[in-house]
């Protein structure tokens, strides 16, 4: 079989992979009612990638995120074999996909973009759970610092895997919210704050939400900055467990079908003299449309396709420099 690679040069050339790649990485893909066998995927793959490195002098690699160069390999239903070279491709995780899922990313999208985040603003996530909310932040607005707690290790392991798939920096801790300076955290130093705390369904709150909410809130207030926004994803039972602990606070909500059978409700809280904190559009939207509407503004606001080497050329370039 013969491989026009000059075409795969010139064409990686004209949309920004200049330089030639020193790496490697072949994957077989499958069709869905065709494909490698498992016994032969491996030890193709390694020939493969024997081969490419005696004739491109392309170094394996084994690690999809450290080559410059993907090689998909795909065995059609005619018997023909097809191969592609992405030349773009999109940042890991705005497609979606964790490895250990949690809330729906959806919703966490629309609680981080309601804070409003600003290059170098310190983001806490007190009961961050598997850390949906957290890498969806960090995923669009990676200029932000982000912080994790949790009261619970293997819920913190495994917010830890998601953020190492998605490759982004996220600080964790094994901590606990409901107690005076529980939180490992200087006081006044969070600018914002988000979390979807429990709700006595799934996760069950010690001592019921009545008295975990009241802790939770004296402990958020005490990492807050003055003037730092709060946002809360809750169900109707849950927001009137919280509202009367919010009386010194300006409050906005939205409401949506999170299921069937339960309305979901995202509120902002913003100490100080009120301001608006949720847009007109996602306010006075019915809680049936709402969900519809985030899903479209989350594609639409999806940068442009990058070139599929620039992530290993600017890791290349902070190890080396």
């Amino acid at each position: 079989m013969q491989v026009p690679w000059a075409r795969v040069r010139f064409a990686r050339h004209l949309t920004g992979n200049a330089e030639p790649p020193q790496s490697c990485h072949v994957c077989l893909r499958r069709r869905r009612n065709g494909g490698f066998g498992e016994d032969l995927s491996l030890a193709l793959r390694r020939a493969l990638a024997v081969q490419l490195e005696e004739l491109q002098g392309w170094r394996p690699e084994v690690k999809r995120s450290e080559a410059e160069l993907e090689l998909h390999v795909m065995l059609g239903l005619d018997g023909r074999i097809l191969l592609e070279v992405p030349l773009l491709v999109q940042r890991i995780g705005l497609l979606g996909g964790l490895q250990q899922p949690g809330m729906k990313q959806v919703e966490a999208w629309a609680v981080a973009k309601s804070l409003d985040i600003q290059p170098g603003d310190v983001v806490l996530d007190p009961m961050c759970g598997k850390g949906t909310l957290l890498a969806e932040a960090a995923i669009w607005w990676p200029e932000g610092r982000y912080i994790g707690c949790d009261t619970d290790a293997l819920q913190l392991e495994s917010c830890r895997e998601n953020h190492r798939h998605l490759r982004v920096e996220v600080e964790t801790h094994l901590a606990d919210a409901s107690f005076e300076d529980g939180l490992p955290i200087p006081s006044c130093s969070v600018d914002k704050l988000m979390t979807a705390p429990p709700w006595d369904r799934q996760f069950q709150a010690a001592g019921g939400v009545e008295q975990l909410y009241p802790k939770m809130l004296r402990e958020f207030q005490r990492v807050l900055r003055p003037h730092g926004r709060l946002a809360f994803l809750l169900n109707l039972p849950a927001l009137e467990a919280i509202r009367p602990w919010l009386g010194n606070w300006t409050t906005q909500q939205c409401r949506f079908s999170m299921t069937r059978h339960t309305v979901g409700v995202l509120l902002l809280a913003q100490q100080g003299d009120g301001e608006t904190l949720i847009c007109d559009s996602w306010r006075n939207k019915d809680l049936r449309l709402l969900r519809g509407l985030w899903t479209k503004q989350r594609a639409d606001e999806r940068p442009w396709l990058r070139p599929a080497n620039e992530r290993v050329k600017k890791k290349r370039t902070a190890v080396g420099g």
